[in-house]
């Protein structure tokens, strides 16, 4: 009876491993795009994760971008991500929304490093610059918004050679409250109540640049 009940516990465990794991050869991750977001009010970041090959399955892991002097970009998210699963056409390619670490205001336009999985353990080389134009262009230091804390009038000073064409306001809670596309000089945040903000930017081909703003 005991050699039974050890069958049965071993057997469970193997078809526990092979269902939460993936079984993809490292060199078929690809990620494809990668642009930044505001989640749960913190400085965040949305990439698309594909995977082009018969000789994967999905399964579950954890996501490190590391850059080529060993930071962590992001925070640590946990493991229950499901990878991308080639044989199912609808999860061919997965949408991941994750944290930044503390001192990021957006992901790094000059990243170059890795994208680490836990499981299977893989090292993806990625480069940011080797994205297309829908990823973030950051021009930080270039655009401010003044004065900070405030509360009436937000004046916006750019002084990058992109057009801001649209300037969208998120709550502390990272929901989307607000958008600007008539004025983007200056924000009447009169109609705000006091607060933690973040104005995302945004130029005709991308996000350029996140600010926080302090409502008083």
């Amino acid at each position: 009876m005991k050699n039974i009940i050890k069958l049965l516990v071993f057997g469970c465990f193997v078809l526990f491993y092979n269902h939460g794991y993936s079984q993809c050869p490292c060199d078929d991750f690809k990620v494809i795009e990668l642009k930044d977001t505001i989640l749960l009010g913190e400085p965040s970041f949305i990439f698309k994760l594909t995977v082009d090959s018969s000789r994967c399955s999905g399964g579950y892991s954890d996501f490190w971008f590391i850059d080529q002097i060993g930071d962590t970009i992001n925070q640590y998210t946990g493991s229950g991500i499901w990878l991308p699963d080639p044989l199912n056409s609808i999860f061919d390619t997965m949408e991941y929304s994750i944290r930044l670490n503390p001192g990021y205001s957006s992901f790094p336009i000059d990243f170059s490093g890795n994208l680490q999985i836990l499981a299977p353990d893989c090292t993806v080389p990625f480069t940011y610059s080797n994205l297309t134009a829908t990823g973030v262009v950051e021009l930080e230091s270039l655009i401010k918004i003044f004065p900070n804390p405030s509360n009436h009038l937000v004046k916006i000073s750019n002084k990058s050679e992109a057009e801001i064409t649209s300037i969208e306001i998120y709550n502390a809670k990272g929901n989307l409250i607000a958008l600007e596309i008539e004025n983007i000089e200056m924000i009447n945040i009169n109609r705000l109540v006091s607060g933690i903000y973040y104005l995302k930017f945004y130029s005709k081909e991308s996000v350029v640049a996140i600010k926080k703003l302090v409502k008083n």
